[in-house]
């Protein structure tokens, strides 16, 4: 079998010869590098042992991928890396799934754009064709996705087709995200360990954590993280939970109070209630909150109003409203919350979405004791995902990748801003659960230091109304030296998409091309580059070193 072992000077060399893979390990990234490696692999024995252990991980979380599962046989046959259970199970699939060609594409369209309420009976009409356990299997994903319990597990009895460890294994899945970690125990312990180990152990491990043996935990992943260490999520959510972040002290609360929380909002009431009663039920420490009313016409002043009225320590003036008669758009909301005379001598000012609910009472204090411990960042933020389960990631870290090898979207305009995809839409699983530097943080919910705001400024109104404006202030704090800190152990449940994701007609997809080509044009080549080089230093510096620690205290056994 192949395996890669634990060594500093094999996970430096694979960054040489890959250097996509230090940014992370999950969803569109998983499946660049599997690419990328497989040209590699022939003659590179590193770059062949990580490989098997990614396409292993890949298949054990989708094991019905027909474009996965040809190469992970093909790659059996060359290397014979494969348990004999696992190719029996593979070898018994493909017969049954025949191949991406099989697929037909109106489909398969179908499902992925038909109502969740209409998914079942479009893949259970077609499941009995060629491709019909790949129909089940987006199927089921996207009910998976959108919550609908019961519709899904309705649909796990057409698998009875499949062989007896698959059909185990999607009821597992099933059982992780829509039952309480009691009731999911016994359906994860069913799946077949010999077949999907690692899968199974990764999930043991989850539901370990979410029970709160974070001990039991935190061996149950390092004897994971022994079979892959190559994983870099895995890496440094490992870490992280025997190098736990900071702990809030009076220091930080004393900078929290001396902080200012912004918030603007747009005909969204309701929404902005729900996020206002969430804010007032947080450790704030003492921090003003200011909200402006961006134009709106709906009953947005009277929730204003009303929790102007009930907020704690109102006499103080900690709840102030800011009215604007029309909607001036995102990036100038911003800028005239931070021209107010209040935030003159703020230590920070942190911004937060009018329907983003954070999900720990300390939230505030955890991006500050992050900001204070390491210095010299324009931005610290947090994780975020969607406010219902099973809570899909819409924001995490985010890096840049080289200019070389990404063309560009623009026929005549050359792109050189290509943020990385980081699992985005993936199910919560705890995989972005760390803390690390990077080049952009999500405006959702930010906290930005003074020293940030004086040395690079506000936010470019050139944006309106929306769309990147948040990008380009931390690439420009960036340049000037500034990089973002991403805080992952803090999460905010969003309760709307991001504007990226709303981009559903073609105007809203045409001001988000324009706005891009705007970005593009305020950086040169060379910033670019420059930014790129520096973010791609402080993740290799940070994963190197997280992985020696990881080394010493796991090791080899």
């Amino acid at each position: 079998m192949l395996r890669f072992s634990p060594d500093l000077s094999a996970f430096a060399a694979l960054d040489a010869a890959l250097p996509l893979w230090k940014i992370g390990s999950e969803g569109a990234l998983a499946q660049q590098l599997i690419h990328m490696a497989s040209e590699l692999a022939g003659e590179d024995t590193n770059a062949l042992k990580f490989l098997a252990g990614l396409m292993d991980w890949s298949w054990q979380k989708s094991p019905l991928d027909s474009t996965l599962l040809g190469p992970y046989l093909a790659l059996d046959r060359a290397a014979h890396h494969l348990p004999p259970a696992t190719r029996a199970v593979a070898k018994a699939l493909r017969t049954s799934t025949p191949g991406p060609d099989a697929i037909d594409t109106n489909i398969w369209n179908e499902l992925h754009t038909a109502p969740e309420a209409d998914l079942r009976r479009i893949a259970v009409n077609h499941a009995s064709s060629a491709a019909g356990p790949m129909y089940l299997a987006a199927a089921f994903d996207r009910l998976l996705d959108a919550g609908i319990w019961e519709d899904a597990h309705a649909l796990l009895t057409e698998f009875s087709s499949l062989p007896g460890p698959v059909q185990t294994r999607y009821e597992a899945e099933w059982a992780f995200h829509a039952l309480d970690p009691a009731e999911s125990l016994p359906y994860l312990k069913a799946v077949d360990p010999a077949i999907f180990g690692l899968w199974r152990g990764y999930r043991l491990a989850r539901l370990t954590l979410l029970q709160g043996g974070r001990d039991e935990a935190r061996e149950a992943f390092g004897e994971l993280w022994r079979e892959m260490p190559w994983h870099v999520n895995l890496t440094l959510l490992l870490h992280d939970m025997i190098e736990p972040p900071p702990t809030p002290d009076s220091n930080d609360r004393d900078a929290v109070g001396r902080s200012c929380v912004l918030l603007y909002s747009w005909n969204k009431a309701d929404v902005l209630d729900t996020a206002l009663t969430r804010l007032r039920e947080t450790d704030l420490a003492g921090a003003r909150v200011i909200v402006l009313d961006n134009g709106s016409t709906d009953a947005t002043p009277d929730v204003l109003r009303k929790h102007q009225t009930d907020w704690p320590g109102n006499r103080e003036h900690r709840f102030l409203i800011e009215t604007l008669p029309v909607n001036v758009g995102a990036p100038a909301a911003r800028n005239w919350l931070l021209s107010k005379t209040e935030l003159r001598d703020a230590a920070a000012v942190a911004f937060l979405d009018d329907d983003a609910l954070p999900e720990s009472d300390s939230w505030l204090l955890d991006l500050m004791a992050t900001l204070r411990r390491y210095p010299g960042h324009g931005a610290v933020g947090g994780r975020v995902t969607d406010h219902t389960p099973p809570y899909r990631c819409q924001a995490a870290d985010f890096h840049l990748h080289p200019a070389d090898g990404f063309p560009s979207q623009f026929p005549d305009f050359e792109e050189n801003i290509h943020p990385a995809d980081m699992g985005l839409g993936q199910r919560e699983m705890g995989f972005f659960e760390y803390s690390r530097q990077c080049s952009h943080v999500t405006g959702c919910c930010h906290l930005i230091p003074r020293e940030s705001l004086d040395a690079v400024g506000f936010f470019d109104i050139r944006f309106n109304p929306t769309q990147f404006d948040d990008l380009e202030r931390d690439l420009r704090s960036c340049a000037a030296g500034f990089p973002a800190r991403y805080c992952g152990h803090m999460g905010v449940r969003h309760m709307q998409h991001s504007s990226l994701a709303q981009a559903t007609d073609p105007a809203k997809a045409a001001h988000i091309r324009g706005n891009k080509i705007k970005l593009e044009g305020l950086f040169a080549k060379d910033t670019v580059r420059k930014i790129v080089s520096r973010d791609q230093q402080a993740m290799r510096d940070d994963l190197l070193s997280k992985l020696a620690r990881l080394i010493k205290v796991f090791g080899e056994q």
